[in-house]
């Protein structure tokens, strides 16, 4: 069976590196993947808020981000700034 696949439908480079939060995105790939088999059991993907932080920064040793999961989006902040926005995609069965 496939997972589902997060499509990022848009980023904001981080302001304290001026490029793309990385370790974001590996985050958010990991949460997708939790997200989609919740999604098999639900029908939907579920409405879940969270922090994180993230330790693989270059610009900050401990980076605390928000993270929020709605049926439509998943998306990544830090403080008020979005990095990452995106949606699942399921997974195609073949």
């Amino acid at each position: 069976m496939q997972d589902d696949t997060l499509h990022l439908t848009a980023t904001t480079p981080c302001a304290l590196r001026g490029g793309p939060c990385l370790a974001g995105h590996a985050f958010l790939e990991r949460l997708s993947h939790a997200l989609g088999l919740a999604r098999r059991v639900t029908g939907t993907p579920p409405e879940m808020a969270g922090t994180v932080t993230l330790r693989g920064c270059p610009a900050l040793a401990a980076c605390p981000l928000r993270w929020q999961s709605t049926p439509e989006a998943v998306e990544l902040a830090h403080e008020r700034r979005v990095l990452l926005r995106g949606h699942l995609a399921p997974a195609v069965v073949q």
